[in-house]
């Protein structure tokens, strides 16, 4: 799925980074994951707050990932977009899944706060040299919905916000050409808030999620062996969760694999030092300790923020 997101746009991104620093809580990513629908099969989820109050974070870390337009990069754009201020805001996570709109989650900022950053995108359309052409709200299942979009440069973007009293939503088509998928992206908003109103089951991988408990950043897939990486064979689902202690970061792995023969071949391999869960692209990492075996093993490896900046590339790629 192509995700350009806000990142087309050229607007100055004002973050609070000489502020006061937030006190980072530990992130729930189970806590997260609930407010995703089933068919959702990706999710990446960050204290964001915390990582934009501290300025090596933000440069060793969040500029690297808007400079790649990664996920949370484009997340940062909205915020600057929508001129919400960094510091209102405490978690965030980007959603996927097959035939499913992108959908990125924001917590924080109140429901009036960003009504009225929406209002300020309909006085865009139709303003000389504006690329917004369209806007529209409404209700669904009780939630304000705003549906916004343009041609921006040669790229037609679509946009859902969904807006919850204490957080929102952003859900992103775009058509390098043709036209955005309007009706997957109403069909998405509308799984999304059906998920709100309890009318659908979460995202099926809360048990790997809640293994992953603490750190500021955590990763759930259910695993793609024509996409995904790194990947090893059998794998079913694998996540992470990564905790920045001044230069180093701490990585958590948790996995299941299909058999328990798959994940001990993995295991070997990882000890062997020739797995790429250590090394792969631009992502690298030395193995700290195996914290158990059988079909759902777990362990740590150590890397730093360059590391960090590549694993989530290749986890959750532009």
């Amino acid at each position: 799925m192509k995700r350009l997101m806000l990142s087309l746009l050229l607007f100055s991104l004002a973050l609070a980074i000489g502020g006061p620093n937030l006190q980072a809580a530990p992130l729930a990513p189970d806590e997260l994951m609930v407010h995703y629908p089933a068919g959702y099969t990706h999710l990446l989820m960050a204290d964001l707050g915390s990582l934009l109050s501290d300025q090596a974070l933000a440069q060793g870390l969040i500029d690297p990932l808007q400079r790649a337009r990664q996920p949370l990069g484009e997340i940062i754009s909205t915020l600057g977009l929508l001129q919400l201020d960094p510091n209102t805001v405490t978690v965030a996570a980007m959603g996927e899944g097959p035939g499913l709109t992108a959908f990125a989650y924001v917590a924080g900022p109140g429901a009036q706060t960003v009504l009225a950053a929406l209002q300020g995108l309909q006085g865009a359309v139709g303003a000389p040299g504006s690329p917004f052409t369209n806007w529209k709200q409404e209700r669904i299942g009780g939630l304000p919905v705003v549906f916004t979009g343009g041609l921006f440069g040669p790229v037609k973007i679509q946009w859902a916000f969904i807006v919850e009293p204490n957080a929102f939503w952003i859900g992103t088509e775009v058509a390098f050409s043709g036209e955005p998928d309007v009706a997957r992206l109403r069909a998405s908003t509308e799984k999304i808030i059906a998920r709100h109103l309890g009318q659908l089951p979460p995202m099926a991988q809360l048990l790997t999620a809640r293994e992953l408990r603490g750190g500021q950043i955590a990763f759930v897939r259910v695993s793609d062996p024509t996409r995904d990486q790194p990947l090893f064979a059998g794998e079913a689902v694998m996540g992470f969760s990564a905790q920045v202690i001044g230069k180093s970061v701490k990585v958590k792995f948790q996995l299941r694999f299909n058999t328990q023969a798959q994940a001990q071949a993995a295991l070997e391999q990882l000890r062997a030092g020739s797995s790429s869960y250590l090394s792969a692209q631009l992502y690298r990492a030395e193995l700290v300790r195996v914290l158990y075996g059988g079909r759902a093993p777990g362990f740590e490896v150590q890397t730093d923020l360059s590391g960090l900046v590549g694993l989530l590339l290749l986890t959750m790629p532009f």
